[in-house]
């Protein structure tokens, strides 16, 4: 019937020469899921069945792509899944149309490999496009020899249907008993367990993989614990600590820095540590200066005495001239300071501060209180006596008073006896510390006997 179809064309072609088709296929398996894509040219002469005006009758060179998808077994050798596979002529015809393209799905193919050697397989499909000489159905029947290379999941050269560790490398200490299994480490202490005599609790390599004995469980190991039996400290390589000063809390390895052993081996602190031998105590005839040290307390005050009323001062007090910050020496104050500290049925003092007759009384009234003021806040505070180093300790407020009696009211007779400075000022200015009596009289609020201390303290001003 077909011939009897066909010898009714004029025109009659048939294909003759060589078929020529290089294709390029990239592929890939994971998880058993095997997929591919491929592209191919096929060369071919132009030729055409039927009356050569036809489009649909022609056939010629032609480009043709397709893509795979299936699951692959590769321990039990087969494959099964399915593909598809579209052309288009590009010679003698008009490329990408329905008459010149074909599509052909092929949805189920079945391969299976034998002995990893020889690939037989089945499969079925149907055009979907059709462009001459494309089937209606096609069924494909495969017989290859294929041979497969054998998977090795863990890449360390050993076959996984003979490696008894398929997903373990065997590293480069194999098991020669599980052929692609490393040696075992279950501790993970750097000792194989078929050398270590214990596999399972970490030890060094230089005793066999076992721990070290502690028989004392003091983290010292006994071979290097001088006392193995009794609990000690690394520091003292195993044994007990010897405790220095058992009186004290805690072990002390050595004698605390300020401290010293008595005769009954107590740790006890050095009062002195400037002296020798132990002083638990300060010396009665002794005192502490500002390093910490034991010395002779300073001679009695020379710069002030204690009298009736006041407590008298030989020296000055220094100011700068309108100012009232106290300036050094220091020596007639640190000798109040001694004398309050000496005598503490002193209850309270008053410190008066007297201006000279320069400026208007308003300031000098304010400026002698500024510096009555300054000087109590002096001794109220601990002072040091930078030539002994001697620390005198402040004098309670509630002992001090302040009082500004402004300028000073000379008499005759002591102006008189008043000895002019280098500029001609009278000397009229100075502080007093007065136990009783009224407030801002002067040299009269001052009683003595002795003319050479009245001269002395009317010619030493508080400059």
């Amino acid at each position: 019937p077909l011939a009897s179809y066909t010898n009714t064309f004029n025109v009659q072609e048939r294909e003759t020469g060589w078929r020529v088709m290089p294709q390029l296929v990239v592929s890939g398996l994971k998880n058993r899921v095997k997929w591919s894509v491929l592209g191919r040219f096929l060369y071919r002469p132009d030729s055409s069945i039927g009356p050569s005006s036809l489009e649909t009758n022609k056939s010629g060179m032609e480009v043709q792509a397709g893509f795979s998808l299936a699951y692959a077994d590769t321990a039990k050798r087969f494959t099964i899944g399915g593909e598809i596979i579209g052309s288009t002529l590009l010679s003698n015809a008009n490329p990408f149309e329905v008459g010149t393209s074909s599509v052909e799905a092929i949805p189920l193919a079945i391969y299976y490999n034998i002995a990893g050697q020889v690939n037989i397989g089945v499969a079925g499909g149907f055009g979907v496009l059709r462009q001459i000489g494309t089937p209606d159905a096609r069924v494909i029947l495969r017989l290859a020899y294929a041979p497969m290379s054998k998977e090795d999941r863990d890449k360390d050269g050993v076959v996984d249907e003979e490696d008894k560790c398929p997903d373990v490398h065997k590293g480069e200490h194999p098991d020669l008993a599980r052929k692609g299994c490393p040696l075992s480490d279950r501790d993970k202490d750097g000792v194989f367990d078929k050398e270590d005599k214990c596999p399972d609790i970490y030890g060094p390599k230089e005793n066999n993989g076992c721990p070290w004995p502690d028989r004392d469980s003091d983290g010292v190991y006994d071979r290097e614990d001088k006392c193995p039996d009794v609990v000690g400290t690394k520091q003292n390589n195993g044994c007990p600590q010897k405790d220095e000063c058992p009186n004290l809390e805690g072990i002390q390895s050595t004698v605390p820095a300020g401290m010293e052993k008595n005769a009954s081996g107590q740790c006890l602190v050095d009062q002195c540590p400037n002296l020798n031998g132990l002083q638990t105590s300060i010396p009665k005839d002794m005192i502490k200066n500002a390093s910490n040290e034991c010395v002779s307390p300073p001679p009695p005050p020379k710069m002030a005495v204690l009298e009736k009323r006041q407590i008298r001062i030989l020296d000055r007090v220094y100011f700068d001239t309108n100012k009232w910050v106290v300036k050094k020496p220091f020596n007639v104050l640190f000798d109040v300071m001694r004398i309050l500290n000496s005598n503490p049925q002193v209850a309270h003092i008053r410190i008066e501060a007297y201006a000279d007759y320069r400026g208007s009384a308003t300031w000098n009234k304010q400026l002698s209180i500024n510096r009555a003021k300054a000087v109590l806040e002096f001794l109220s505070q601990d002072q040091r006596d930078e030539e002994t180093g001697e620390i005198i300790k402040a004098i309670d407020v509630s002992r001090l008073g302040s009082t500004g009696c402004g300028r000073i009211e000379l008499t005759k007779e002591m102006k008189k006896k008043a000895k002019k400075d280098a500029d001609g000022i009278l000397t009229d200015r100075r502080v007093q510390f007065m136990l009783d009596g009224k407030e801002c009289l002067g040299l009269k609020g001052i009683s003595t006997d002795n003319p050479t201390i009245l001269e002395k303290t009317i010619s030493s001003p508080a400059p």
